[in-house]
C-alpha cells in the first residue's frame, strides 16, 4: 500500500508506512526497541507487563515485578484518593489507618529521621528528612510513589526483584544517590530528579545501559562516581550536570568517549578516568575549565590501560588543575591542546606516544609541585614550558629513550622553590635519556634547592649549567661516557652536599667549577683517562668526605688549594698515581677530620 503525501499521517497510522517518501512500511524492517517495563512485553527480569507503569491500571505492578489485584483500600496499591495503603484495612496492623487516609509514620507527610523498612509502610509519605536505605531490599518499591524529597542518602544497593524505579517518579531531590549491585537496565523513574545535594554513585550494575533518566540533574554536590558497569557504553543523561562538588571517577565502563559530560565546567575535587581501555577520546569534556584537585588519565594494571586513548583535544578549554595532572599508560600522541593551562599543581607524563612537547604548558609561570616526564619512548623534543619561571618541586626527565633536546624551560631559574617540596628523584633528575645531547633550555637555572643527578645521557659538556650558582643538596654527574672534556659550571659558588663526577670513558680533561670555594663532599671516581683533576680554582674546603678512586690521575696538583677536609680522606686504586702524590696531598692539609685511606696508587712517577 502506498500513501499520498497529503494523507501520510492518517494512512501510516493504518498501514505502518515509514518516512516522508511514501515508502511501504510493509517492506521496511521494524526498528528494534529497547525492552522496558510498560511496553506490553514480558522481558527478562519482569514478572508481568500490562502495557503501562500505573499500578492502578491493569494487573501488573509499576515496576513489572509482581502481579497485582486492585480491590481498593488494603490491597497495597496507592490508588485513587488513598493517602496510604500498607496492604491491610486495619488500624492496629501496619502504619496506615483502616480507611487509608493517614499514615502514622508521617501524619503530616514527612518521615522524620532515617528509614530502612518496607516501602509499603511509608506509602503516602511525601518526604524523608534522613536516609532511605533500601540495601538488600527484595521485591516491589510500591509505597514510594509520593516521595518527592529525601534529605539524606537514597541507597539502592543489592536490591532484588526490582527492574524499574518508576515508583520513585515523584522524587525531585535527594541528599545522596547510590545505585549499586542492581539488575536495573536503566534508571527510568528518576526523570523528575533535579537536585543531588551530595554524591552520586552508580557502581557495579551488571545490566545497566542507560542513564538518561538523570537528564534533569544540573549539579552534583559531592562525588560523581560511575564505575564497573560492564554494559554502560554511554554517559548520556548527565549533559545538564555543570558542576561537581567533589571528585569525578569514571572507571571500568565500556565507554568510547565521555559524551554525556558535555555540560561539565567545574569539578571541585579530582578527576580520575582510569581502567577504561575502550576509550578513544575525551569528547564530552570540551566545556571543562577548572579541576580543584588532581586530574588523572591512565591506569597501572595490565589490560586496563587507556591503550586506545589518543586524542585529548577536547581539553583545550581547560585553564586550571589545582593538583597534579597525570597522563600515563595511553596512546596519546599530542598534548598541545593543553596550551591554555594557566594554573597547574604538578605534572606527570608517563608511557605515552607523545613525540614532542612544543607549545603545551606555555602559559604557566609557576608550578608548586613536580614535573615528571618519563618512559615516553617516542618523545624526541621538549620545547614547552617557555614561560615557566620557578618550580616548587623537582624537574625529572627519566628514560625517555628518544629524547634528543630540551630547549624549553627557557625562563626557569629555580627548582624545589617550596621548602616543603616532596620529590621522588630530586630537584633536577636527568637520567637514562640515552640520546639526550641538548640541554640548552636549562641555561637559565641559577638555584636548585636540593639534589641534582645527571646520569646516562649523551651530553657533550656541562656548559648548560654555567649559570647555576647554588645547589643546596648533592650535585652528581655520572656516566658521562661520550663527553670528551668535562667542562662547565662556571658560576657555581655553593654546593651544600656532595659534588660527584663518576665514570667518564672518553674524557681526557676535567675543568669545572672554577668559582666554587667550598663543597659538602667531593668524589672523583672512574675518570679513566683524565690525567689531572683540573678546575676547582677557588676550592679550599671540603666540608665532608673527599674520595678519589679509579681515575687516570698522574698528579693531584689541580686540588692543591684544598686545605680542609672535615670528613674522611680516601685516595685509592688510581693506577697511574704515585703513592707519594697521595701522601703529599694528605700532608698539605691543615685540617683533616676523619680517617685516611691511601692505598693501591701504583703510578711510577716521582714526587718532589
Amino acid at each position: 500500500m502506498r500513501c499520498a503525501s497529503w494523507f501520510l499521517v492518517a494512512c501510516c497510522g493504518l498501514a505502518g508506512c515509514s518516512g516522508g517518501d511514501g515508502g511501504s512500511g510493509e517492506d521496511d524492517p521494524a526498528e528494534p526497541s529497547t525492552p522496558t517495563c510498560g511496553d506490553g512485553n514480558v522481558d527478562a527480569g519482569e514478572i508481568c507487563d500490562d502495557g503501562n507503569t500505573d499500578p492502578c491500571i491493569g494487573d501488573c505492578s509499576a515496576d513489572c515485578s509482581a502481579v497485582v489485584t486492585i480491590t481498593g483500600c488494603g490491597d497495597g496499591m496507592l490508588c485513587g484518593q488513598e493517602v496510604c495503603d500498607d496492604g491491610n484495612a486495619s488500624d492496629t496492623e501496619g502504619t496506615c489507618s483502616a480507611d487509608c487516609t493517614m499514615n502514622q509514620l508521617c501524619p503530616n507527610g514527612i518521615v522524620t529521621g532515617d528509614y530502612s523498612g518496607s516501602p509499603l509502610a511509608i506509602s503516602g509519605c511525601t518526604s524523608i528528612e534522613g536516609d532511605l536505605d533500601l540495601e538488600d531490599h527484595s521485591g516491589s518499591l510500591a509505597g514510594l510513589e509520593r516521595i518527592a524529597s529525601i534529605g539524606g542518602e537514597l541507597t539502592l544497593v543489592n536490591v532484588t526483584g526490582v527492574t524499574s524505579l518508576t515508583a520513585l517518579g515523584a522524587l525531585t531531590s535527594v541528599g545522596e544517590l547510590r545505585v549499586s549491585a542492581t539488575s536495573l537496565r536503566s534508571l527510568d523513574g528518576l526523570e523528575s530528579l533535579t537536585t543531588i545535594a551530595g554524591p552520586l554513585s552508580v557502581v557495579d550494575n551488571e545490566s545497566l545501559t542507560d542513564l538518561s533518566a538523570l537528564a534533569g540533574v544540573a549539579a552534583v554536590g559531592g562525588d560523581l562516581r560511575v564505575s564497573s558497569n560492564p554494559q554502560l557504553a554511554s554517559l548520556a543523561g548527565l549533559e545538564s550536570v555543570a558542576t561537581v562538588g567533589g571528585d569525578v571517577t569514571i572507571r571500568e565502563n565500556p565507554l568510547m568517549s565521555l559524551s554525556g559530560l558535555d555540560g561539565l565546567t567545574r569539578v571541585t575535587g579530582s578527576i580520575s578516568i582510569v581502567m577504561t581501555n575502550t576509550l578513544f577520546s575525551l569528547d564530552g569534556l570540551g566545556g571543562l575549565t577548572e579541576v580543584g584537585g588532581d586530574f588523572e588519565l591512565g591506569a597501572g594494571l595490565d589490560g586496563y590501560d587507556l591503550i586506545n586513548l589518543s586524542d585529548v583535544s577536547a581539553l583545550s578549554a581547560l585553564r586550571t588543575v589545582v593538583g597534579e595532572l597525570a597522563i600515563y599508560h595511553s596512546d596519546i600522541a599530542s598534548l598541545e591542546a593543553l596550551a591554555n593551562l594557566e594554573t597547574l599543581g604538578a605534572l606527570r607524563i608517563e608511557e605515552t606516544n607523545v613525540a614532542s612537547l612544543d607549545s603545551a604548558f606555555s602559559k604557566l609561570t609557576y608550578i608548586p609541585g613536580n614535573i615528571e616526564i618519563f618512559s615516553n619512548y617516542e618523545l624526541a623534543r621538549i620545547a614547552a614550558f617557555s614561560g615557566l619561571e620557578r618550580l616548587g618541586g623537582g624537574l625529572n626527565l627519566f628514560s625517555n629513550t628518544s629524547l634528543e633536546a630540551v630547549t624549553g624551560f627557557n625562563s626557569l631559574t629555580e627548582t624545589c622553590a617550596e621548602p616543603e617540596a616532596s620529590t621522588i628523584f630530586g630537584c633536577l633528575f636527568l637520567s637514562a635519556n640515552y640520546v639526550l645531547s641538548d640541554l640548552s633550555g636549562l641555561r637559565g637555572l641559577s638555584t636548585i634547592n636540593g639534589d641534582v643527578e645527571v646520569n646516562l645521557n649523551r651530553i657533550m659538556d656541562l656548559t648548560a649549567f654555567d649559570n647555576l650558582e647554588t645547589v643546596t643538596g648533592n650535585l652528581e654527574f655520572r656516566s658521562l661516557d661520550v663527553m670528551p672534556t668535562i667542562t662547565g659550571l662556571a658560576n657555581l659558588t655553593r654546593v651544600d652536599g656532595e659534588l660527584v663526577f663518576e665514570t667518564a670513558q672518553a674524557a681526557t680533561e676535567l675543568d669545572v667549577a672554577n668559582s666554587l670555594t667550598s663543597v659538602g663532599g667531593l668524589t672523583l671516581t672512574s675518570l679513566w683517562y683524565v690525567l689531572a683533576p683540573g678546575g676547582f680554582a677557588q676550592l679550599t674546603t671540603v666540608d665532608g668526605n673527599l674520595w678519589l678512586s679509579g681515575n687516570g690521575f698522574t698528579t693531584l696538583d689541580g686540588l692543591g688549594r684544598i686545605t680542609t677536609v672535615t670528613g674522611d680522606l680516601s685516595i685509592q686504586r688510581n693506577d697511574d698515581l704515585p703513592q707519594c702524590a697521595a701522601e703529599a696531598f694528605r700532608d698539605g692539609l691543615t685540617t683533616l677530620g676523619g680517617t685516611v685511606t691511601l692505598a693501591e696508587n701504583t703510578g711510577t712517577g716521582t714526587c718532589l
